[in-house]
């Protein structure tokens, strides 16, 4: 009997109206009863409350979706550059679709190194690359690209890894890895760059991942003011 029953509740699993599950849940009470004892005068009365009380459990029991957490770069980022010093310079950041997105990556290197997977549970606030060119523009003051004075210079980001790596299941380190180019106002090449960042995770999981990105992104942001300063070519771009 409570086979028959558990296989007609199954089929009706995917209603979303409880209201009228109640009834169909009774008809199969009382088909389900009616086949091995019959009911007395009356018996379908009580029906409808043990019916409401396998709907309810079924309620209870059905799983509970739970939302992801979600990161950012914290509290904004201290300006390592004296004020005005690159204000003629906009910062443009690039990277590949599949490193434009909320998720955040890590790699099994000791397992598969050529696949990259996203954390299920936990994500970003938004694209790494929009958080780690909002980053850069609060440490170097520079502008958006998109903003409205002119700029003498552009400093381009082609972000080519923004991603958790596992050398082992419990150790693993946040990579960035970067090709930065400086071209003036006519989109003539003065200077070129491959920065490669990598900071230790504490945790290997998804909260370790994003702790060692955002250091990495902040030594990033050190090591490119330090390079701009060393080149000499800002002096190149003009107001």
């Amino acid at each position: 009997m409570f086979r028959m029953l558990k296989i007609s509740l199954q089929r009706r699993k995917g209603s979303k109206d409880a209201a009228g599950s109640l009834p169909a849940i009774t008809v199969i009470l009382r088909r389900a009863l009616s086949a091995r004892f019959p009911l007395p005068p009356g018996g379908q009365k009580i029906l409808f409350p043990i019916a409401a009380i396998f709907l309810l459990a079924g309620c209870l029991s059905a799983p509970q979706r739970t939302l992801p957490s979600v990161y950012d770069f914290g509290t904004p980022a201290q300006r390592i550059a004296a004020t005005g010093v690159w204000a003629n310079v906009a910062l443009d950041v690039h990277a590949p679709a599949w490193l434009d997105a909320p998720g955040i990556a890590y790699r099994l290197a000791y397992e598969d190194p050529l696949r990259w997977r996203n954390y299920v549970d936990s994500r970003w606030a938004d694209s790494p690359v929009r958080l780690l060119g909002q980053q850069l523009r609060q440490q170097l003051g520079v502008m958006a690209m998109n903003g409205t004075a002119a700029a003498g210079c552009l400093l381009r980001v082609e972000l080519q890894s923004f991603t958790q790596v596992f050398s082992t299941p419990q150790q693993s380190h946040g990579r960035l890895q970067a090709v930065v180019m400086l071209v003036d106002g006519r989109r003539q090449l003065l200077a070129e760059r491959t920065f490669a960042v990598e900071e230790e995770a504490a945790t290997p999981d998804a909260q370790g991942a994003v702790r060692a990105l955002t250091a990495a992104g902040s030594v990033f942001g050190q090591q490119l003011a330090q390079w701009l300063e060393d080149e000499r070519t800002i002096r190149l771009c003009k107001r």
